[in-house]
């Protein structure tokens, strides 16, 4: 069944799918034309189970879980630059376990609260260096250890810095 409906923005919003007393349920397809299309599971009107969700605007791709209208669960989100984070959203929000990877080969592994990196985590750098530790407001803080070269290394970190110069224990650190 199809459905066409318009929207506070004026924008329409097509729908194709399985409908239930008017409503969209089960599996189907809404376009809202030069903003998004979500392809997946709806329950009474709402993006409800697996879906993907493709925006327009930015390129962005997530596909996943959702829940009342909203990303929620597990999912992988894919940026238009190349970065993918794969893990645990609340209400489109990275919160909960996840790995988030950049263009340029750096990754972050570990918790998140609320979108800010927060908790033990595991980071490594393009390089091949990598952190082992605890992150606060979104920075290493903490004790934690550096690896690279097959060295390993304590530190400890204050807001995002290390609190002695761990270089000289690395070549071209």
């Amino acid at each position: 069944s199809d459905l066409i409906k318009v929207n506070e923005d004026n924008k329409r919003i097509e729908y194709f799918g399985d409908l239930v007393d008017f409503k969209k349920n089960g599996k189907g397809e809404e376009i809202c034309e030069d903003k998004y299309k979500y392809t997946g599971d709806f329950v009474n009107d709402k993006w409800e189970g697996q879906g993907q969700l493709e925006n327009y605007d930015t390129g962005d791709i997530y596909e996943g879980q959702f829940e009342n209208g909203k990303i929620n669960g597990k999912g992988i989100f894919k940026w238009k630059n190349g970065e993918i984070y794969e893990g645990d959203f609340v209400n489109g929000i990275k919160h909960g376990k996840g790995i988030h990877k950049f263009p340029e080969g750096s990754e972050y592994e570990g918790e998140y609260n609320n979108g800010i990196r927060e908790g033990k985590a595991k980071y490594t750098w393009a390089d091949g260096r990598i952190f082992k530790g605890y992150f606060k407001n979104g920075k290493p803080e903490g004790k934690g250890q550096i690896i690279y070269n097959g060295k390993t290394v304590k530190c400890e970190y204050k807001e995002g810095k290390p609190t002695s110069d761990i270089s000289k224990y690395f070549n071209n650190y």
